[in-house]
């Protein structure tokens, strides 16, 4: 009884070791997947900034010069229309065939908003009271504009004017420090009202006007002038 006994013992305590070790293997594998990895500090080194643009020195300066409105009635085509519903024929608009100086502060506005809205700097001729004077800023382009109607489309009434027109203006640019006329562009100018307007044929040059200038402005010739910095 007494062997027999002993031998339960060394089974039992055989077993508790077993135990304990099986414990002890799943304790440690559940610590080891437990642990946070170890942490890599890697220090990037950011790459070299690239190289700006060297900027450019001063913009160039405009100021429209002259205007000249030049009909020429062999190169004008009308078709006018009167009444509320445009059904009877109208008479055409004689502008004649001589050259003349059109209104310089109307086109002058025109030029100014045009020209802001291309990113070209505007000295405005109009805000010099002394005509001639030899103080203050002097541009460093001068712009001469020639402009003739080219299609006159429209419809008036006691209501004002609606209708397309187009002209064709020929661009001048005349550089101040090459004294002499750097670039000659001609471009066409559209305009459109779909509903009769109080402004009448005037508010269709306007527009017209401003369209060729936008035109003009787009030009890469004239870009390039614009854009280059002084010497």
């Amino acid at each position: 009884k007494a062997r027999g006994g002993l031998c339960r013992l060394i089974v039992l305590e055989g077993t508790e070791t077993v135990r304990y070790l099986m414990k002890s293997a799943i304790g440690a594998t559940l610590l080891l997947a437990s642990a946070a990895p170890a942490q890599v500090t890697v220090q990037t080194v950011p790459p070299p900034s690239p190289a700006l643009p060297s900027p450019v020195t001063s913009a160039r300066t405009v100021q429209l010069s002259k205007v000249v409105f030049s009909p020429d009635p062999t190169k004008l085509t009308q078709k006018i229309k009167v009444g509320t519903i445009c059904l009877f024929s109208g008479s055409p608009f004689n502008f004649g065939s001589r050259d003349r100086t059109a209104d310089f502060e109307r086109f002058e506005r025109l030029f100014d908003e045009a020209m802001k809205r291309g990113g070209v700097t505007v000295i405005a001729k109009s805000s010099n009271l002394f005509d001639g004077a030899d103080d203050g800023p002097k541009a460093d382009y001068l712009i001469g504009a020639t402009y003739r109607p080219e299609n006159i489309n429209v419809c008036s009434s006691a209501n004002g004017m609606k209708g397309t027109l187009s002209i064709v203006v020929e661009w001048q640019i005349f550089d101040r420090a090459q004294k002499k006329v750097v670039e000659t562009v001609t471009t066409t100018g559209t305009a459109e009202r779909v509903k009769f307007d109080r402004l009448g044929l005037a508010g269709l040059f306007d527009d017209a006007f401003s369209s060729a200038l936008s035109a003009m402005i787009d030009q890469e010739a004239v870009k390039q002038h614009f854009s280059a910095p002084r010497s």
